[in-house]
């Protein structure tokens, strides 16, 4: 009997704990435990491999998917969700210009309240810099022109297979990845997309 996909990531926490690197943070003193390059692998196909240790907050994963991907990058549309896992990044920035006496005191439920019920305040203050969703589909360019949209050109491209579309053509590996223009940091985990035009199925590898 074919053993369900899920002890992949199982047998993988056991090796971890059995043989893993034990590593303690200077700063916390807490203590980890890691195997380097070890991979998992899932027929998306078959379903989407939610795999964790802990209670998951399924409705706020999605929503928070769909912010991201769409390019929204202001709380609205969380808040309008009753989702409110990034409240605290836009009151922050409120409460500092409270601080300066430019913006009337606000409660942080205050402040959410008001986003909720006011669309003008709510393009004011709930926009937030630099956030996945910009990144991910409004990237800056230096030159003039319009924004580039990379999780776009990506869902596109998948959705479009073709002989002639660049993720369908064998031998290609495409790669997407995102970064924090101005510091050049990562900020997103780094994908590999190769398709068969054999079997015509899309392998996607993060890491």
């Amino acid at each position: 009997m074919t053993q369900h996909p899920e002890y992949q990531y199982l047998n993988l926490m056991q090796e971890i704990l059995d043989k893993g690197v034990r590593q303690e943070d200077k700063g916390t003193g807490d203590v980890t435990h890691s195997l380097f390059g070890r991979q998992i692998r899932f027929d998306l196909s078959q379903g989407f491999p939610l795999l964790t240790t802990k209670k998951t907050y399924w409705k706020g994963i999605l929503i928070e998917l769909c912010w991201f991907m769409s390019g929204q990058s202001n709380i609205k549309y969380l808040v309008d969700n009753n989702i409110h896992i990034w409240d605290d990044y836009p009151y922050r920035i409120y409460r500092e210009k409270m601080a300066k006496g430019l913006m009337p005191e606000l409660s942080k439920d205050e402040f959410i309240a008001k986003i909720a019920a006011d669309a003008e305040f709510a393009k004011q203050h709930g926009e937030l810099p630099k956030i996945y969703g910009e990144l991910w589909r409004r990237w800056p360019q230096k030159m003039a022109g319009p924004w580039i949209s990379c999780s776009g050109w990506l869902t596109i491209c998948a959705k479009t297979l073709t002989p002639t579309t660049p993720l369908s053509i064998p031998g290609i590996r495409n790669i997407c990845t995102k970064w924090l223009c101005r510091k050049r940091l990562p900020a997103s985990p780094f994908v590999t997309i190769c398709t068969s035009a054999t079997l015509k199925t899309a392998s996607c590898r993060c890491s």
